[in-house]
């Protein structure tokens, strides 16, 4: 289990437990936000292995997130065959 999982199915009763939780989800949502940046910052230098590692695991908790999942599989082309050295991390959509 994650060090920011919360079971879900406890029933908060008093203030202060309802405080812990919200500081607990506060902190899980910081931690993947700041996960997510990593891995962008991680992809932009061309670090695609890191990247694919922080995307996945950002993936874990926000397993629909579209544009994660083709940073994702972007990472996973390039760690495989690298861009030119004239590549400066646009990516270009063929479709809408």
């Amino acid at each position: 289990m994650s060090a920011f999982a919360i079971p879900v199915l406890e029933q908060i009763t008093d203030h202060e437990s309802l405080a812990k939780a919200w500081k607990l989800l506060a902190m899980r949502h910081f931690h993947l936000e700041f996960r997510y940046e990593e891995a962008l910052e991680k992809f932009r230098v061309r670090d695609f292995t890191d990247a694919k590692i922080l995307f996945s695991r950002f993936l874990e908790f926000y397993p629909d997130d579209l544009l994660a999942k083709m940073y994702l599989q972007r990472a996973l082309e390039y760690e495989q065959a690298p861009p030119d050295e004239a590549w400066e991390a646009v990516e270009v959509f063929q479709k809408k």
